[in-house]
């Protein structure tokens, strides 16, 4: 940073928690609104989700999870005057600059980071025992360290007010001005443009391991089978290993926003039966490689009915008469009953050892009359809801 001059040395900058929708397209007119009638100075805001272009700001590995901003005056065009830039900040809230003098011309610089905001600081924020140096952390430095110490680079450049010439100008005193005119975050990360998902089923083991690394005498996993339930092709027989395997898919199918659902089948031995199954899902995010999440696998099952489907197929709805629903489920001597759940709630009952079921299904009104009666059956597979396939009684 250049060194400041006294007037400098008195700016206030606070982090303030403007929220913010995820990434609307950058405004093109000015806005202003009036402060406190008695205010000397103006105030500047700058927004991440005002600027334009699709950068994600969320919790999924590889997102955008803060920023710095950092203002510069450029009343002397050929000594520009770089300010303090602001704490790290989360993505999804605003910094205010406060004291920006009115008249002056102003650029902001804008750094991404996927850490997030209290994962990173100026150097030395983070103390060898892990407390933190708050007079470091709010001393306006730009360059950005993790709490180890590890230099971290920008993986996110932005600017507001640079092309052609600085024109983010306050006109008067006591107002509060949006940043305008920002450029898209450019992504200096090589080859992260790409939407895609990727997924390991070994993230299932859970408390099991692979073949040849599993306690003597202790259950383990020799081979999977990869199903994925969105179009996507699978994959039978993947062997478990070290490293382990993981499976990319990018394309077509690979909406923006799409929930993928994918299924883990797994064998004691190559030719052995499936003895666990496990579900994964993932989100689609555009201009990212999302990593799907599993559930442990496990031996068992659940029998699964989706109430609202099944009434929709009958024309009707969770509204008006209709109130709740009784259900019984039954297979060799295992019964299981439940009784006045709401019509709003689906069916989920489980964990059940791998086999054929069948349930009754009673609809009730308001005064506990049967409206329909339903019998249903499913097949419980290893780590999976069953759905179940219904007929009106």
């Amino acid at each position: 940073m250049l060194s400041r001059s006294p007037r400098a040395q008195v700016l206030a900058l606070l982090a303030a928690a403007t929220a913010a929708a995820s990434a609307p397209a950058c405004t093109t007119t000015e806005t202003t609104e009036t402060l406190d009638d008695s205010s000397s100075s103006s105030a500047l805001i700058v927004r991440p989700a005002d600027f334009p272009g699709n950068t994600p700001c969320s919790d999924a590995p590889g997102a955008m999870r803060s920023y710095v901003a950092t203002l510069i005056d450029h009343v002397n065009p050929s000594v520009p005057f770089t300010l303090p830039s602001s704490l790290p900040t989360p993505c999804s809230q605003g910094v205010r600059f406060d004291d920006v003098v009115a008249g002056h011309p102003y650029t902001v610089e804008i750094d991404g980071y996927e850490a997030f905001a209290d994962e990173l600081g100026p150097s030395g924020w983070a103390k060898s025992n892990g407390d933190i140096d708050y007079k470091i952390l709010r001393s306006g430095d730009r360059h950005m360290e993790a709490k180890d110490g590890t230099d971290l680079t920008p993986r996110w450049l932005a600017s507001c007010g640079k092309d052609p010439s600085p024109h983010i100008v306050p006109a008067n005193t006591g107002t509060l001005l949006v940043a305008q005119k920002c450029t898209p975050f450019e992504d200096t990360a090589p080859g992260s443009t790409e939407t895609a998902v990727e997924i390991s089923p070994q993230d299932s083991l859970g408390t099991l391991a692979c073949a040849g690394s599993a306690p003597e005498g202790q259950p383990a996993v020799a081979s999977f089978d990869l199903l994925p339930q969105d179009g996507l092709p699978g994959l039978l027989g993947l062997p478990c290993t070290s490293p382990a395997f993981v499976q990319k898919y990018t394309g077509k199918p690979l909406a923006p926003g799409k929930q993928l659902t994918f299924f883990i089948d797994a064998h004691p031995a190559a030719d052995a039966p499936v003895a666990w199954g496990a579900s994964c899902t993932a989100k689609v995010e555009e201009g990212l490689t999302v990593r799907a999440a599993c559930t442990p696998l496990s031996a068992e099952g659940s029998f699964h009915i989706d109430i609202s489907s099944l009434l929709a197929g009958f024309g009707a709805e969770c509204s008006g008469d209709l109130a709740t629903y009784d259900t019984k489920l039954v297979s060799g001597g295992l019964s299981a009953q439940k009784l006045g759940l709401p019509c709003t709630t689906d069916l989920s009952l489980g964990p059940l050892t791998p086999g054929d079921y069948a349930a009754t299904v009673s609809v009730r009104d308001t005064d506990g009359g049967v409206v329909f009666a339903f019998a249903c059956t499913a097949t419980v597979e290893p780590g999976r809801p069953a759905e179940a396939t219904c007929n009106l009684q």
